[in-house]
């Protein structure tokens, strides 16, 4: 057997575990006899994220079940998602459905993870060499240094270890960022100054139970269902996402015993968001609740105020981006997700983290045949960046958007708008059917 290639992941969310997996699945196309070496570093000391509940499109459902039966790990966990339905808050009544029909999946980002991080140890486990794939918690990137052959020097230590005082190094042909918005690889080695900035806007989120009753009682206008899977109220220029994200019942309508995930995004003033890196728990939940509740005050919706008083655990965290653009590598680094191209939420932010994880794998699928890895880095960039230039685009649309004004008037010019909003999103919905491990690679 040849000298492995030897990778370093940093981060272990849905952009470092899809990559992992989808490299150790992937073959070199030219040199299948050379094995890979993975090796994901993880600053947690285990299993753990931050984040509410997420949208899987049936395009990152698609790589998922191709990524070690992470698909199928996950499916169990989340609720169907067959269309969002946005409701105007000053009628009550349905504004319009975006993506009907679509098989998506509302889930918790924990559970994403955990479906993923399953799917690799079971690789792993599955491969006689112990070095094929393996993950380390609680590892702290100390340093990277570059290599006179290319190669990348990884130093770190064991958070998990604290008698074990020394540094441990790992000589690397390829290093992928995957450690978020906040990036260790990007500070140290990639884009020391593109730092992250703050939005203007929080989001503060929550779970609350909601009984076969609850959903018998929490109706709109005509006495539908405020949320059959997703629903957005929509209330002038902001919107109160309300939504499913465990298995139902039978009767999806009424499940006997279900959850709702409760969020909405909110301007706050920098000096009141902090500087806080993770979501937090919120103290002081009644002040919270009042100020949600006073936002989504009024209206035909006569139930908003209860569920949002069930509302009992709040999480709250400020919400950051990176500039559009910016460096993705440096030598043999390549920065992923969140570490590369944070932007604010935009309905499938892990599904293209997933994607990254995937797209990377099929571009490394030369290694083996001469293209060296700056080459390959570079095939990678010119397959991705337009894709999330677009994202950034639409993204940057609808977190700035609106502002159409208070008063009567500018709430029916914002609900009028969102039928051309809608309409557009279902006519871009037909991305869902592409698959990047299809892309041609570049000559």
């Amino acid at each position: 057997m040849s000298n492995p290639f030897r990778i370093v992941i940093v981060g272990a969310g849905p952009a470092g575990l899809s990559a992992a997996i989808a490299i150790a699945q992937h073959p070199s196309s030219s040199a299948p006899s050379r094995s890979v070496h993975i090796t994901v570093l993880e600053l947690r000391p285990g299993v753990q994220t931050i984040g509410g509940a997420v949208n899987m499109t049936p395009l990152a459902l698609h790589y998922l079940d191709a990524l070690g039966g992470a698909g199928a790990r996950l499916r169990p966990r989340g609720h169907a998602a067959s269309a969002i339905e946005l409701v105007a808050h000053r009628t009550g009544r349905l504004l319009a459905t975006l993506w009907p029909g679509v098989d998506a999946l509302r889930v918790r980002r924990q559970d994403v993870v955990e479906a993923l991080t399953e799917a690799a140890v079971a690789l792993g486990d599955s491969n006689e060499d112990p070095d094929a794939l393996r993950i380390v918690y609680g590892a702290r990137v100390e340093d990277l240094a570059e290599l006179d052959n290319g190669g990348v020097r990884v130093t770190y230590t064991r958070e998990d270890d604290k008698a074990r005082a020394a540094a441990e190094t790992i000589e690397a042909d390829l290093v992928l960022g995957c450690d978020g918005i906040h990036s260790i690889v990007r500070r140290r080695l990639v884009e020391p100054d593109r730092p992250e900035t703050y939005t203007g806007k929080c989001v503060a989120y929550g779970f609350l139970p909601a009984t076969a009753a609850d959903a018998a009682r929490w109706t709109r206008a005509g006495g539908q269902p405020l949320v059959r899977h997703t629903t957005l109220v929509q209330h002038g220029a902001e919107s109160l996402l309300l939504a499913r994200h465990q298995p139902a019942g039978d009767d999806e309508t009424t499940s006997s015993e279900s959850s709702l995930y409760v969020a909405v995004v909110m301007p706050v003033p920098p000096d009141e968001a902090g500087d806080r890196r993770e979501g937090r728990a919120v103290r002081d939940k009644d002040e919270l609740r009042r100020a949600i509740a006073d936002r989504f005050a009024g209206g035909a919706i006569d139930c908003l105020g209860e569920v949002l008083a069930r509302c009992d655990d709040w999480f709250f965290y400020p919400v950051r981006m990176l500039p559009d653009g910016g460096a993705w590598s440096e030598g043999h680094v390549l920065l992923l997700g969140d570490a590369a191209h944070a932007m604010p939420p935009q309905g499938e932010s892990t599904g293209v983290a997933i994607e990254d994880g995937v797209l990377v794998a099929h571009v490394l699928s030369r290694r083996g045949d001469g293209r060296d890895v700056s080459r390959m880095i570079a095939d990678y960039e010119a397959l991705r960046r337009a894709d999330v230039a677009a994202l950034h685009r639409t993204s940057m649309a609808r977190w700035n958007g609106g502002g159409g004004g208070g008063g009567w008037l500018g709430r029916v010019v914002m609900e009028w708008m969102a039928w051309v909003v809608v309409s557009y999103l279902n006519w871009t919905s037909d991305h869902f059917a592409r698959d990047v491990r299809n892309l041609p690679l570049p000559e």
